[in-house]
């Protein structure tokens, strides 16, 4: 089956490519990924909050010739971040750590911070988290059964932010996560979401059960069609046959509006 490349599992991020096609899912996990700017500066946030790797700041300007390679060789078991995205991070960090809610539930008793797990669930052997390269669960308590992910964003207005994270499949990556550590559905799950400019506003979503259950049911219908492609060896992209051109909705309402 095609799977993350150093572990032979599979990973959310990978999975969740099977929203868009098949051919995502197989590029995804075949190719090495592009790291952002977004996802140095949560990786920062996550370490400076919950622990876990180490991180260390480059003090070059880019992220290229000798200097940096020696650099990045010397750290490599480290998240690098240059000046600007550290200071992006320690404020988002301060402002989660400063946070009453937020602190409420990262100092849930029993909590675990950044671990990594296999399992086998969905027909699946999955993974989060590789050990010394990339964090897993951001905490978990299975004796308060409490479940959370930090978030860094652009924007924590509740409304706004709910939005966003069903769109992002943050509810499914909880579920998946679940998963992982034999919850069921008795757990709270929260995303602590801070917003990446200031005053960095922090939002502690609870996602409720039904929600979750939406995620788990994305996850199912991914699983299958990543069986069927391993079974198949066909890797489709967005469809594998015609489809018929759709007369877009703006034109219908220009029309009507001619009319009245």
């Amino acid at each position: 089956m095609a799977t993350h490349k150093s572990e032979g599992r599979v990973h959310f991020s990978d999975l969740a490519q099977m929203r868009s096609s098949s051919a995502h899912y197989k590029y995804s996990v075949s190719t090495k990924k592009e790291v952002t700017r977004a996802m140095t500066v949560g990786a920062l946030t996550d370490a400076m909050v919950l622990g876990g790797r180490k991180w260390i700041e480059y003090e070059g300007k880019v992220r290229n010739g000798k200097e940096w390679q020696a650099f990045a060789s010397e750290n490599s078991a480290a998240i690098i971040g240059i000046r600007s995205e550290v200071i992006e991070a320690l404020d988002a960090a301060n402002a989660v750590n400063s946070d009453p809610t937020a602190q409420s539930i990262l100092r849930t008793p029993g909590m675990s911070f950044q671990t990594c797990h296999q399992w086998s669930a969905f027909g699946l052997d999955c993974e989060c988290g590789v050990v010394g390269e990339r964090g897993g669960i951001d905490a978990f308590s299975a004796e308060s059964k409490v479940l959370v992910d930090l978030k860094v964003t652009a924007t924590a207005e509740p409304w706004a932010l709910s939005r966003h994270a069903y769109d992002r499949m943050w509810h499914a990556q909880l579920a998946w996560y679940l998963e992982a550590v034999g919850g069921d559905d008795t757990w709270q799950c929260f995303l602590i979401c801070v917003e990446t400019a200031q005053p960095h506003c922090v939002t502690c979503l609870c996602v409720p059960s039904p929600i979750l259950t939406d995620g788990r049911k994305s996850i199912t219908l991914w699983a299958e069609k990543l069986r069927a492609c391993h079974e198949s060896g066909r890797w489709p992209g967005y469809t594998d046959s015609p489809v018929e051109m759709v007369r877009p909705a703006w034109i219908q309402e220009l029309e009507e509006g001619e009319l009245s």
